[in-house]
């Protein structure tokens, strides 16, 4: 044989063993990458509920952002392949933090805590393995997994507001009577509003995620990138005001009897998104190419990158799956019932009573015990409610998103800011009857007392990792007879009566209140 000929089957030799050790190293990535949607494995089946939800269909694409994940990092194996491996034990350590903050988030019930984690452990976990060098090259891929996260959920009541404003301003350029409160809206031919699932969310996700990929293929600068983002963000909140206008104006001109109203207009939206997707990648090709610097690419005739050593892997996914571990073996009893009552049954100068049925009704979900009570003094009437969790677990915690202190049917005139009294936070509300009241809220895990429902979450997830402490949700309210003021200091007076959480002397109007008061 010649030398061109054993030359030329050195390289192929050397190309094939190149191609395996880059797939292999892909193979480790995607490992380290999706082993915490396993190893933390509650916070996945609640993404898999949000991503299989066709009622609110906000994040059924979740399945499809894993999978532009895998391909993101399968089409950096050569890049990959030029860099050297440099595993980090602080990254490991972090690791570890980061697996307990999971543990504590889950214990407290802090879904979007808990599953925002996972991409970020994901990151870590690459960091720890592979090195700084590997982590920012896949930092892109990792992060674009939160397009799958209800982290956008915050961005909801802006793009609602923001949809009644233009669909406001939109109607009267088209010179469409329209009667707005809040968000809904009378014209003359019927009624609309532009609810929660009205807003545009699931079209703004998916624009920026398309924005977002875009900018990755053509591998574009990141001044680049973020101009792609913004325009495919105005294009798809502007496709959900026109969306709405559209099915306002067949509703206006039918007396409500288009298909849009009597029917279904979800796919219009769709086809109106879809368009304007057209729009996009016709405007996003008329920017200046300007690519980001490129890596190198390595090759089969190149030295490859030091590998991983397997011990770093194995010590990886060890310290992923030891906070799950740790959540698996619940070792928390759950108390039947407390060993003191949950509401004051007597208060020095005041008259109690128990409401047969109350009118007031708070809601918490799951609570284990629930109970009402009334004081009464010199024609001023304190209402109290507690409710209280033996154990709680996801779905089933004082601070959640279907609980409500005020109740339904009742408006919120003031938010919550500090009440008189230390340990106590105040709202002022107005109920159906058009009434007024002073509603004081307090939070006790075990015999600590909190203003802020997060921070005694963030408490019971700490103290259930030894224990189950009792978790209980104190209300209060008076109503503002003859004023509102009247009511703020019986409630204080009766606060410091019946010793809830307090301490000092009585109230007085001026004197400040010194306490243990955590926030």
């Amino acid at each position: 044989m010649n030398n061109a000929g054993i030359t030329s089957g050195r390289v192929l030799g050397e190309n094939t063993r190149f191609g395996k050790a880059a797939m292999l190293r892909v193979l480790v990535l995607l490992m380290l990458v999706f082993a915490p949607f396993l190893a933390f494995w509650p916070s996945t089946v609640a993404l898999a509920e949000q991503w299989a939800d066709t009622v609110h269909r906000t994040y059924t694409h979740g399945y499809l952002v894993l999978g532009l994940v895998a391909w993101m990092i399968w089409r950096e194996r050569l890049r990959l392949m030029a860099i050297a491996a440099r595993p980090s034990v602080l990254a490991l350590l972090l690791l570890a933090c980061l697996g307990f903050i999971w543990l504590v988030a889950y214990r407290a019930g802090l879904q979007i805590v808990h599953q925002s984690l996972l991409p970020l452990i994901s990151w870590v976990a690459i960091l720890g393995c592979y090195g700084g060098a590997f982590a920012k090259r896949l930092a892109f891929p990792v992060g674009y997994l939160y397009f799958a996260f209800p982290v956008w959920d915050a961005l909801n009541s802006l793009l609602q507001s923001t949809s009644v404003f233009a669909v406001r301003q939109m109607l009267q350029l088209a010179g469409v009577p329209a009667f707005f409160v809040g968000n809904t809206f009378q014209i003359p031919a019927g009624r609309f509003e532009i609810a929660d699932g009205c807003s545009g969310l699931h079209f703004m996700v998916v624009a920026l995620s398309i924005g977002a990929l875009y900018g990755e293929i053509g591998r574009d600068s990141w001044r680049n990138r973020a101009l792609i983002v913004v325009l495919a963000g105005a294009l798809a909140a502007f496709t959900n005001w026109f969306r709405i206008f559209v099915i306002v104006m067949a509703g206006h001109l039918t007396e409500m009897q288009h298909y849009l109203i009597q029917g279904e207009h979800y796919n219009f939206g769709w086809m109106v998104f879809a368009v304007m997707m057209v729009v996009f990648f016709i405007l996003a090709r008329q920017l200046p190419l300007a690519a980001d610097a490129e890596h190198p690419v390595a090759s089969g005739q190149e030295q490859l990158g030091a590998r991983a050593p397997v011990a770093t892997v194995v010590v990886t996914i060890a310290a992923l799956f030891s906070a799950p571990a740790f959540a698996l073996l619940d070792s928390r009893t759950v108390a039947t019932q407390s060993s003191r009552p949950i509401l004051p049954e007597e208060a020095e100068g005041w008259v109690h009573g128990t409401p047969e049925s109350p009118g007031w009704r708070p809601v918490y979900v799951g609570a284990d015990e629930q109970q009402w009570s009334s004081f009464e003094r010199n024609g001023l009437t304190v209402e109290l409610f507690a409710a209280r969790y033996w154990v709680q677990g996801q779905g089933k915690e004082m601070l959640f998103y279907q609980n409500s202190p005020v109740g339904e049917g009742v408006e919120v005139i003031s938010g919550a800011g500090p009440a008189s009294r230390p340990q106590w936070s105040e709202r002022r509300i107005r109920d159906a009857t058009d009434r007024e009241w002073v509603l004081w809220s307090a939070y006790v895990v075990g015999d600590t007392w909190f203003t802020s429902g997060l921070r005694a979450q963030l408490s019971y997830g700490v103290h259930s990792l030894l224990g189950s402490p009792l978790s209980t949700v104190m209300l209060m309210r008076s109503a503002c007879q003859p004023d509102c003021e009247t009511a703020r200091q019986g409630l204080g007076e009766f606060v410091y009566v019946a010793e809830l959480g307090s301490k000092g002397q009585p109230v007085s109007s001026g004197s400040p209140i010194q306490g243990g008061l955590v926030e």
